[in-house]
């Protein structure tokens, strides 16, 4: 990664720094929008709020979100820092320095902390820093570079909780420049994607790890709200035979070619795993994590367990912060799995705790039982 970017990251946090150093770039004007960022304890004052005020008649907006960032956002951290959305107005100046001193708390709270502590990345709430930026309003994108397929890319486009889910939170997988698989109605998916082509091209990130880029979708391009590191690129030196009944790629990490065993944790829901089936999983075991709704809220108690090796889903492909989570955590092992929204494979995924097997390329997976 590029020195100056990995610099910010360590002074302003993942997401406030690389957004800095991004649009000082080359075209950073375009997809990065104007906003004032404050270090760990710095105030808000006058002429930082001028600052904002100004942003906002450039861009054209009556709100401003005031987001959290600290460094180890960018590995993680997933919908864990706090971000809240602020109407401009006469009063707007205590209005914002209230809300950025609630989240600065919030950054502190014992369950963030506890959450932290789960990902292992050194997470200080002393080095948090606190962006306000233009609101861009919806829909907002999100782009995933597939770790395991080259050239892959899958865009998910969303509204807030309580919108229409059946018309705006959309997916499609790209292969190169061509849309190869379309999850629902047709959307201009292709928008988001220069944001992730210029950063890429500008040079600065990993060339060995895929990476996600959150956007919304702006007046003329793309307008990039986060880059964070998604998982290791990983390519297996085996396939697996099983034929595709349609070529999603949704398909995440590589097994060794025997497999690995785990057992499933599935019910109806992620709440009922945490409260009713996870409790009765001995600590370091292996397995995976298989709600069959994916749509409530996620919540900071909901954090993966060490043993948490597999992700599946039966309701929707999105990768979401619900989903980014787990996959996530799931592809740090070595040989982590996860599988978004295939059917076939989510009738081996039985209730009760069985074992299973799978063998995954990172391309296709086969599960078999393992009883």
């Amino acid at each position: 990664m590029d020195k100056k970017l990995r610099d910010h990251i360590d002074e302003l946090g993942g997401k406030n720094g690389a957004l800095v150093y991004l649009r000082e770039l080359t075209r950073g004007g375009d997809y990065v929008l104007p906003f004032e960022v404050l270090k760990a304890g710095d105030p808000y004052t006058s002429g930082t709020h001028r600052g904002v005020k100004a942003a906002c008649r450039e861009v054209g907006s009556d709100r401003v979100i005031v987001r959290t960032s600290e460094p180890t956002d960018f590995r993680g951290m997933v919908d864990a820092m706090p971000t809240e959305v602020v109407e401009m107005g006469w009063f707007s100046r205590h209005s914002i320095a209230k809300v950025i001193e609630q989240v600065r708390q919030r950054c502190a709270h014992p369950d963030v902390l506890k959450y932290a502590a789960v990902e292992g990345f050194g997470y200080d709430p002393k080095r948090v820093s606190v962006s306000v930026t233009p609101f861009s309003g919806y829909p907002h994108g999100l782009i995933t570079e597939h770790p395991n397929q080259d050239g892959v890319r899958l865009v998910d486009q969303w509204e807030p909780y309580g919108g229409d889910f059946g018309n705006c939170n959309v997916s499609a997988d790209f292969s190169g420049d061509r849309m190869a698989y379309r999850y629902s109605v047709t959307r201009e998916f292709e928008k988001y994607l220069p944001v992730q082509e210029w950063i890429r091209d500008s040079g600065v990130l990993d060339p060995d790890m895929a990476y996600q880029f959150e956007c919304g979708g702006g007046r003329r391009n793309p307008i990039l709200f986060q880059v964070r590191e998604f998982a290791r690129k990983v390519k297996a030196n085996f396939r697996v035979k099983n034929p595709k009944s349609v070529y999603m790629h949704r398909t995440f990490g590589v097994t060794p070619e025997e497999g690995i065993e785990l057992v499933v944790a599935r019910e109806r829901s992620r709440r009922l795993l945490y409260e009713e089936v996870l409790p009765k999983l001995p600590q370091m075991q292996p397995f995976l994590l298989a709600p069959d709704n994916t749509h409530s809220r996620l919540l900071i108690d909901e954090s993966p367990a060490p043993g948490l090796l597999g992700y599946a889903t039966r309701d929707k492909p999105a990768l979401s912060h619900q989903a980014t989570r787990f996959v996530q955590a799931a592809l740090r092992h070595q040989h982590g799995v996860a599988q978004l929204m295939d059917l076939r494979f989510y009738k081996k995924y039985k209730y009760g705790l069985p074992k299973i097997r799978v063998i995954s390329d990172g391309i296709e997976q086969r599960v078999e039982s393992a009883e």
